[in-house]
């Protein structure tokens, strides 16, 4: 796609100086470029966890981290750090057929993406995504899946998912829209594309979901947490209600496993009775989840108590009850491999260069109609059930079809909203009910007005 977009970019040039003919001009900057003879080279693999093949050469390998030297899209190398926990598998001295250099010479393409702006297009393309607002209603499953296919439209070399965002549904539960949305990531990452999340705020179930990238940055003000209330699930069996927690902790630590991460930080961030401590051995974390004995040695940092008795804090979120991660913190902790507040200083530290530009992508549109279509659709919601209400209980013939017209159309809206209105499908399994009911009632009226049994035919009994 980018070399369709580099021939557009190159026939429009050619045209437009082959019509300026008669005004001074200056001749396009030349680039140097490679032509191709096959040769036999190696080189070193990572296979990540998250199904992403990283290409390069190895220069470091330690006990917790490899160092490679990858090569990006226009020539660009830099090194890159990863953790051992974010590695499946190490293949060194691969054989690849490569390209012999010959030089000649191109034109360096420039092409207008924002205002009057010039970008370079043989630089590394980055899609942008600004995610603000709440999950469960203004970011869901349908315009997180149309971001993700416009992105993929551009080919670009890195989607950047901006967060600054809550959840609907506060606390643990909001891990369940979280599940929604990570095996769009995911399949994203198994197809080899490169999902990068930028922290700003991400809140109850919107903390989980950066956990299933490999790649977490944060801005300076940063924060990732807002969970903490997994304990306080009750259904009034002590038994149940712990196999029912275990049960909801296992799926929440899926995304720190697909992610590299330790799960010790999910349960940290899921449980108000959770104890977590950490020190670091030769810049690495290491934890343990309880009170450090003197044969654990000496070091340790205290993250989160149990939160009971004198350990309870006056504000939940704004103590160490529970795991909240700043940027700071999250950086020591490895979840975050940088702290950047300006996109440039960001996308740098990808080592993809300075040289690049940003697809003209539609991820803002996308997600304003979408709530714009949410806010329409909560309003007709409103206005609908009035009239329906203010139908009472007639019986006539004329109520109850302006009724049935009511629900269906109250139906249709659940339908394309279902994911934040009736995600379960609750409301619409009533509304089925109620319209089954005013079909067999008109059933049953015709019945008694083809009988001759004088039933009125206005009137349904």
């Amino acid at each position: 796609m980018l070399r369709k977009r580099l021939a557009t970019a190159l026939a429009l040039t050619m045209m437009t100086c082959a019509l300026a003919v008669s005004f001074t001009a200056s001749s396009p900057a030349r680039a140097e470029t490679t032509d191709v003879t096959p040769e036999l080279e190696t080189h070193d693999v990572l296979v990540l966890r998250s199904g992403k093949i990283i290409e390069g050469t190895i220069l470091e390998e330690t006990d917790s981290e490899i160092r490679i030297e990858v090569a990006f899209r226009g020539g660009i190398k830099a090194p890159t750090t990863y953790q051992k926990s974010e590695v499946l598998e190490v293949k060194r001295n691969v054989a690849r057929k490569t390209a012999s250099i010959k030089s000649k010479t191109r034109d360096v393409v420039k092409t207008p993406a924002r205002g009057d702006d010039e970008v370079d297009m043989t630089g590394a393309a980055v899609y942008l995504a600004e995610f603000e607002g709440d999950f469960g209603r203004d970011i869901t499953a349908t315009p997180l899946q149309d971001v993700i296919d416009d992105a993929l439209e551009h080919d670009p070399d890195v989607i950047i998912i901006k967060l600054d965002c809550g959840t609907r549904v506060q606390g643990f539960d909001g891990l369940f829209t979280a599940e929604d949305l990570g095996p769009i990531i995911e399949e994203t990452l198994g197809e080899g594309h490169r999902v990068v999340f930028w922290i700003k705020r991400a809140q109850a179930g919107a903390a989980f979901l950066p956990f299933v990238s490999p790649e977490m940055y944060f801005t300076e003000e940063g924060v990732l947490g807002g969970v903490g209330d997994l304990g306080d699930f009750d259904i009034g069996d002590d038994w149940v209600n712990e196999k029912q927690i275990s049960l909801r902790l296992g799926h929440a630590e899926g995304f720190a496993i697909k992610g590299g991460y330790d799960p010790v930080l999910i349960r940290a961030l899921a449980r108000m009775e959770n104890w977590l401590f950490v020190k670091w051995e030769g810049g690495a974390p290491i934890y343990i989840e309880r009170e450090p004995r003197p044969s654990d040695g000496d070091g340790w940092t205290l993250l989160t108590d149990d939160g009971a008795g004198d350990n309870e804090d006056e504000w939940t979120f704004e103590g160490n009850d529970v795991l909240n991660i700043d940027a700071d913190m999250a950086e020591r902790l490895r979840i975050s491999k940088g702290t950047y507040d300006k996109l440039d200083d960001l996308v740098y530290n990808l080592n993809i260069g300075r040289d690049y530009h940003i697809v003209d992508g539609r991820s803002e549109r996308i997600l304003e109609m979408w709530r714009e279509g949410v806010d329409r659709a909560e309003d007709d919601f409103k206005r609908i059930q009035v009239e329906i209400a203010e139908l009472g209980n007639q019986g006539s013939r004329q109520a109850l079809g302006k009724r049935r017209t009511k629900l269906k159309q109250l139906r249709s809206l659940l339908t394309r909203y279902a994911e934040v209105f009736d995600p379960e499908g609750q409301i619409r399994a009533q509304i089925d009910v109620q319209l089954e009911d005013i079909r067999l009632a008109f059933q049953s009226a015709n019945n008694g007005r083809t009988s001759g049994r004088g039933n009125s035919p206005g009137r349904l009994r």
